[in-house]
């Protein structure tokens, strides 16, 4: 009984390993009917996206590959394209209109020296009165809302007793009118003068015009004495720094003087030229008497009375024309008919930059030059890193033999080259689309232009398609990524700042044959 059992238990156990081994066989001839082979066209396209993945996932995880690719040329492109704003543009100077106001708020003069005469009245009365000096209070004018609608009230500066008794003393006429200042000897070396109290007379009455200045009323005044003694305390106010130091006033004007230049009579001249001819016996013509006869008009028109003469602080360089077209607004609307405005008309006086001399045109188109040929060379050298870069994953995966293991795994030699050309193609586009973002965000009209934009896409774009394939057998000579990525680096460079140097140097000779 035990040992039919066990015979039974044994013949069991054979005929479950006999079941199991018949199912064990239909199982595994049934188990690839539902499956099919890749080949073809489908098996290239499936080692293409397979590739493509890989690279994906490798390009997610390294971070030296993206700053190669992406940041680096980004950022020199950029550093550039700044050096390029920091250069001072070459002969590119605005046009400057020249005005008293150019220099700040200042002390300006004025003085008639025929306060009695009609028409030096009217010319004084057109200089002081609305708009008043020059053009900034105009009707329509731009500088329009920083003036007044009118001028302030004459006042006068209170004066201490002590200097009104220096000033009554009997030694002072026109000629001095007032203490002395001193300056330096050879003993004692000043600054500048130092002048007592009581130096350039009383102080003159003054207003606040409608433009904002101080006006100075130096009428039957002597103007060089108190111009030159009022200086040194004028200066000693407005000294802001040891470089810098504002002068305050830098112009005025004075009318209806006298010009003290001929003290003598006409037929005085006119015998002192007869007996000169005489002595050098020269027989007087037609012209020569005609000339003597005139002599008088033409001596007697020189020494006119009714002049206006232009004061200007030769510190301020535009000081001279700027006053002198206060002066020549002062004519233009002291004749203007009774109907007229005054507010309406005036004369702005604008100093056009000079044209540029042969010699230095050719001066700023080598500069310009220079500096876009930095910029080719700085987008050459941010350029260069990139097909460089292209090479540390083919090195590395052909020592690490993984590249091997591809192809013993039946990847195509051809699909690997395409894809990963593929690859770093699509790489390449999306920094060359950050370059030419740059460009267009600086407005760089020598690349960004219609004419030109164009053509700086397809020669980056043609750049990269041309030097990738040719460090893809540079993956051969060397066995370590960063040796090779150096290496290229300096031979893209070299390529390419030679090519554009010889480039620019030839362009200077375009003209010589």
């Amino acid at each position: 009984m035990l040992q039919g059992r066990q015979n039974g238990s044994k013949a069991g156990v054979g005929e479950d390993e006999e079941n199991n081994g018949v199912n064990g066989a239909s199982s595994d001839s049934s188990a690839g009917k539902g499956s099919r082979q890749v080949k073809g066209a489908a098996l290239i396209l499936k080692q293409f996206h397979a590739l493509l993945v890989k690279r994906f996932h490798h390009a997610t995880r390294s971070r030296k590959d993206f700053l190669a690719q992406i940041v680096l040329p980004a950022t020199f492109v950029l550093i550039s394209l700044i050096f390029t704003l920091i250069v001072p543009p070459f002969g590119e100077y605005p046009s400057l209109t020249l005005m008293p106001w150019m220099y700040g708020q200042q002390f300006t003069f004025f003085s008639n020296e025929r306060p009695f005469d009609p028409r030096m009245k009217h010319f004084a009365d057109s200089l002081l009165n609305m708009p008043g000096l020059g053009t900034r209070c105009m009707q329509g004018e731009l500088l329009g809302t920083l003036c007044n609608t009118s001028a302030s009230e004459w006042e006068q500066a209170d004066v201490s007793p002590v200097v009104q008794n220096i000033l009554q003393s009997p030694e002072w006429n026109q000629r001095n009118p007032s203490p002395s200042c001193q300056c330096s000897t050879g003993k004692k070396l000043t600054m500048m003068p130092i002048c007592p109290i009581g130096a350039g007379g009383l102080p003159p009455w003054q207003r606040v015009e409608a433009t904002g200045d101080i006006m100075l009323d130096l009428t039957n005044r002597n103007i060089s004495d108190y111009l030159v003694k009022t200086y040194p305390s004028l200066i000693r106010t407005s000294l802001k720094s040891k470089y810098w130091v504002n002068e305050q006033r830098y112009g005025g004007l004075s009318v209806g003087g006298q010009l003290p230049i001929l003290d003598v009579d006409p037929k005085g001249i006119q015998n002192v030229f007869h007996q000169l001819g005489q002595m050098l016996n020269i027989t007087g013509g037609l012209y020569c008497r005609l000339a003597l006869r005139d002599i008088g008009t033409f001596l007697h028109f020189m020494e006119s009375e009714f002049n206006v003469k232009v004061w200007y602080n030769n510190k301020g360089w535009h000081a001279m024309v700027a006053f002198m077209n206060v002066a020549n607004n002062a004519i233009l609307r002291a004749f203007l008919p009774s109907f007229a405005k005054p507010v309406e008309y005036g004369i702005t006086a604008i100093n056009h930059p000079l044209n540029l001399t042969k010699e230095q045109l050719s001066e700023v188109t080598v500069l310009t030059t220079s500096v876009d040929a930095v910029v080719a060379i700085c987008v050459i050298f941010a350029m260069s890193f990139i097909p460089a870069s292209f090479v540390l994953y083919l090195i590395q995966e052909r020592v690490t033999k993984a590249k091997h293991l591809q192809f013993v795994s039946g990847v195509s030699p051809l699909v690997y080259w395409v894809a990963n050309f593929f690859w770093d193609m699509m790489n390449y586009f999306l920094s060359t689309a950050m370059v030419v973002g740059i460009f267009i965000a600086f407005d760089k009209k020598c690349y960004t232009s219609p004419t030109n934009l164009p053509a700086l896409i397809a020669l980056l774009l043609l750049y990269g398609w041309s030097v990738t394939p040719m460090m893809y057998p540079m993956s051969y000579v060397f066995n370590i990524p960063s040796t090779a990525y150096v290496s290229l680096s300096c031979i893209n460079l070299f390529i390419g700042i030679n090519s554009s140097a010889i480039t620019f140097i030839l362009e200077l000779f375009e003209n010589n044959r």
